[in-house]
Order: structure tokens, then C-alpha cells, then sequence
């Protein structure tokens, strides 16, 4: 199989309206504390071809979705069925709309933002090379918890309890353990890796204004500057219930669990690409 691999800056400008953690907050951004990505992964097999499309943003409602699809099939030449657009769900993105109270979306932002994705599809679609599958499971223990059923509380335990490094939920079997890296190498560089894990990307809260990916974005960034060749993709897995230890605090606890909570992922992360991986039929 080919698979090609690129990413493109999607960061809004300072004073959009953020989305998440409640209607009416009025959220506008004050800083960027990290770029938001578009990181994109372009497959084909001779019979099959796929664009997958991951955004550091809480959704997109269904018109948007639509018109980034079509404008990567202009740009790439692959039909809208094959074009799959996903979110990571930071709660410190942008609006883009579909969420009365949560946000109102800056018409620029969502104007220009088919055309920015759309050229990081087409530098993925164009990077397609013969690449090699190696797969991974991982325990994450100590990064999830279920709100519906935890105890001490994810706003309201010190942070310290919460951020120590032998820190676990008291029912981790109400949580998603178990980390999925699906990685592609050309020869033994990486090129490309998906982490796949049940949790809201929720490190922050209605008192908070920054720009960011949240603790996956941060994840995927460390990875990025770990290996420079390869994109790093966050799909989350089921998250209904499943927050981060914390989140909801104010903005010196949310840079702190930030910092611990993204370094703590991305070393999971690490530990799935070293770990002697299945080797996939390529």
C-alpha cells in the first residue's frame, strides 16, 4: 500500500470565539499557545484510495464538512465518498458552527479553511509512497477518568494528587486502558502514526482563553519534533463520559496539567512505536 502523510497550519486569528465547556461562555482567544494542525493521511492500493482528514477543532457541522470534502476532491482528484474529515474535539478551537450559544464561528476562518486543508491533502496525495504497517496496544492508565463515576473529583481533587505519576482512577474499568498506535515506515523512517484513545481533549475550561490542541495536540506535537519526517494523527476512540483527571480549572492549573498530562501521552505513545510491534501486510 501507498500512503502519503502532510499537515497544514489551521491557527485562528486572536478574538475568535472558542468552542466547548458549556453555551454562553463567550469565550474569545486571548493567546495561541500552541498552532492548531490539519494533519492529513492519503492512502491507495491500485483498487482502493482514501484521504483520512484530522482537525485540531471540537466538530464540524455537516456544511462545512462538505465543503472541505469537495474541495480536496478538486485538489486531489479522489471522490467525496473517499474523503473522511475528523476532529480531535479540543475544547480550544475555534467555532465553526452548528452549536447555537457555543461560540459564533468567524466568517473568515471558516471562508479560508477548505482551502488550507485541501493543500495539505494535496501534499499527502502527492507524498504516496510504499510504506510498511506496524500496529501496537499500550496500557494509558492515568490519563482518562469516567466523570460519571469518579471518585474525588476531576475539579475539585489537589492537582497534585491528580497529576502525580502513580496516580490512577478508583474504576479504570470505566475507562478506555488501552493506547492503539498504527504506524507507517518508508524503510526505517516514520513517516506517519495514528493514536487512537477514549478521551475528551478537555485540559481547560470556561475560564480559560488560549489556543491549543489540548494534551493529544501537545502529544502529537512532541512526537512530530521526536521524529521530523512524520505526521502524528489523533483519532479519539468512544469519550462520552471519559475526561481527562482534570479539567474545568483555572489557567495556571490547566498549563500545568497541560504539560504533565501531553508529556505523560506522548511517552504512551513512544512506548507503542518502540515496542516490537505486529508487522502488517503492506
Amino acid at each position: 500500500m501507498n500512503a502519503g502523510f502532510a499537515s497544514a497550519d489551521i491557527t485562528p486569528r486572536l478574538g475568535v470565539q472558542l468552542c466547548g465547556y458549556g453555551p454562553y461562555r463567550n469565550r474569545a482567544a486571548i493567546k495561541i499557545l500552541a498552532p492548531l494542525a490539519a494533519r492529513v493521511m492519503a492512502v491507495s492500493d491500485g483498487q482502493h484510495r482514501a484521504i483520512l482528514i484530522n482537525l485540531e477543532l471540537c466538530g464540524t457541522p455537516l456544511a462545512l464538512a462538505r465543503r472541505i470534502r469537495d474541495a480536496v476532491t478538486q485538489r486531489t482528484g479522489c471522490r467525496t465518498r473517499e474523503v473522511l474529515v475528523t476532529c480531535t474535539h479540543t475544547h480550544s478551537g475555534p467555532a465553526t458552527g452548528g452549536m447555537l450559544g457555543w461560540g459564533e464561528p468567524d466568517a473568515i476562518y471558516v471562508e479560508t479553511l477548505p482551502s488550507r486543508i485541501a493543500e495539505a491533502a494535496a501534499k499527502a496525495w502527492k507524498a504516496r509512497k510504499p510504506v510498511a504497517w506496524r500496529y501496537a496496544e499500550v496500557p494509558c492508565e492515568g490519563i482518562a477518568i469516567n466523570r460519571e463515576t469518579d471518585r474525588g473529583g476531576w475539579m475539585f481533587d489537589p492537582i497534585g494528587v491528580r497529576l502525580d505519576p502513580n496516580w490512577r482512577p478508583a474504576r479504570p474499568q470505566d475507562t478506555d486502558p488501552t493506547l492503539r498506535v498504527l504506524a507507517a515506515y518508508v524503510g526505517k523512517k516514520l513517516v506517519g502514526v495514528l493514536h487512537h484513545f477514549g478521551c475528551h481533549a478537555v485540559v481547560g475550561s470556561e475560564q480559560t482563553f488560549d489556543v491549543h490542541g489540548d494534551f493529544v495536540g501537545l502529544a502529537s506535537r512532541q512526537i512530530e519534533r521526536a521524529h521530523p519526517d512524520a505526521t502524528a494523527i489523533f483519532l479519539p476512540g468512544a469519550m462520552g463520559d471519559i475526561n481527562p483527571p482534570v479539567c474545568h480549572r483555572a489557567e495556571k492549573e490547566t498549563h500545568r496539567g497541560l504539560r504533565v498530562l501531553s508529556k505523560k501521552y506522548a511517552a504512551v505513545i513512544a512506548r507503542g512505536l518502540d515496542r516490537k510491534s505486529t508487522r502488517l501486510n503492506s
